[in-house]
């Protein structure tokens, strides 16, 4: 595999959950919850219902390969559908040890209601592409998961086109299942991850995480929690503030997360090798359209408010230009950084060190090259107050 494509390859994968979180974002706008497509009914339970309407699977085990979820879990889930009644079994007559499966009439009900509500859902978050880019994407999804060997069903899922092909993508990469890519990485503790590694130059707190990721607070902390007491994160205590909690991923967290990701990017090249160079850079274009406006981690509300630009945590392994290079170079590797942007262009940055003894400023330096007074002042407050 080329250097680049590799590259690439690991963009991709982080652009495919970033949309995962823009999809919630968008769910808990329309009022619909970030977890579940209607009442009740997760997007997990959504799929099952779906693929035994789309007449895909008619027992346990069809199920379980078709939705991408271990047999036990698969079990369990039909059980909790049959105790609310939206499915009911049969015995199998060609197999006595089988049943078979089928949606009863408030399944049928609660299925369109999830259908309708995640139509909504993946038009609000497409939006920002015209429908010719839509059109051209959907070719791309729908070569991708070809490569990725995803079985194609009878009808679209959700009656969206592009869904249905992330459908297909998703029941491979197993976001529908317990784990991701067949590791023992959880969904919920991959977004969490993905938020430390980006911003490792950054001392998040759990509330940076919280502000982030499309999960509720409560199961933030769980899984923060679960992933510290597995030794993937460390708590530190804060530069500036000795009170607040420092999250980071450990040695073994980023040993854990590298063998992850090596086993992902292995999967999805199977797919992404099928494309051309120009087919991978335009689907890149496209996933980096739609997820432009997430939320970034430990500039608060207030401070953004007082400026004309856009502050947030500077990544310093992704310069979009030589501008940026030139100023991130500047600032070297202290321990706290912000940019400024205005649109796409970073316009200033500003980073700082911290006294590991006392927790005082110990030095900070401001790159400039076109922001006003008033905005270095925001900068310089946003770093300080996060």
């Amino acid at each position: 595999m080329k250097s680049n494509r590799k590259s690439q390859y690991n963009e991709l994968h982080d652009l495919i959950f970033e949309f995962q979180r823009v999809q919630r974002f968008k769910g808990a706008e329309l009022g619909i919850g970030h977890d579940q497509l209607g009442e009740g009914l997760s997007y997990t339970e959504e799929s099952v219902l779906f693929v035994l309407d789309a007449g895909e699977a008619t027992n346990v085990k069809d199920l379980s390969e078709r939705v991408g979820l271990e047999r036990s879990w698969m079990s369990r889930m039909v059980g909790g559908l049959l105790d609310r009644g939206l499915l009911q079994s049969r015995p199998d007559p060609e197999d006595g040890r089988s049943k078979i499966l089928e949606l009863t009439r408030e399944g049928e009900k609660q299925l369109l209601k999830a259908e309708a509500n995640a139509k909504e859902i993946f038009t609000q978050s497409f939006a920002t592409l015209s429908a010719t880019k839509q059109k051209e994407l959907e070719k791309l999804l729908s070569a991708f998961a070809d490569g990725l060997g995803a079985r194609k069903f009878k009808k679209h899922r959700s009656g969206h086109a592009l869904g249905f092909q992330l459908g297909r993508i998703s029941s491979i990469i197993g976001i529908y299942g317990r784990t991701l890519f067949g590791t023992e990485i959880t969904n919920t503790q991959l977004h969490i991850l993905l938020i430390l590694d980006k911003y490792r130059n950054f001392p998040l707190q759990i509330s940076d995480i919280d502000q982030c990721v499309s999960f509720d607070m409560s199961t933030v902390s769980r899984t923060v929690q679960s992933l510290v007491d597995d030794g993937l994160i460390e708590k530190n205590q804060g530069a500036s503030d000795k009170r607040s909690v420092a999250l980071s991923l450990s040695r073994e967290g980023e040993s854990v997360f590298k063998a992850y990701r090596k086993q992902a990017v292995a999967i999805l090249a199977k797919g992404l090798d099928e494309l051309s160079d120009a087919q991978l850079d335009k689907l890149l274009s496209y996933y980096r359209d739609i997820t432009a406006g997430l939320p970034h981690p430990g500039v608060r509300t207030d401070h953004v408010r007082r400026s004309r630009l856009t502050l947030k945590p500077l990544v310093k392994s992704e310069p979009s230009a030589r501008s940026e290079s030139t100023m991130l170079k500047r600032l070297g590797n202290l321990q706290r950084s912000v940019g400024a942007y205005k649109g796409s262009k970073l316009v200033a940055a500003v980073g700082a060190d911290f006294s590991k003894q006392d927790g005082s400023l110990s030095e900070l330096t401001l790159v400039n090259n076109g922001a006003d007074l008033k905005d270095c002042k925001a900068l310089v407050d946003a770093l300080l107050k996060s």
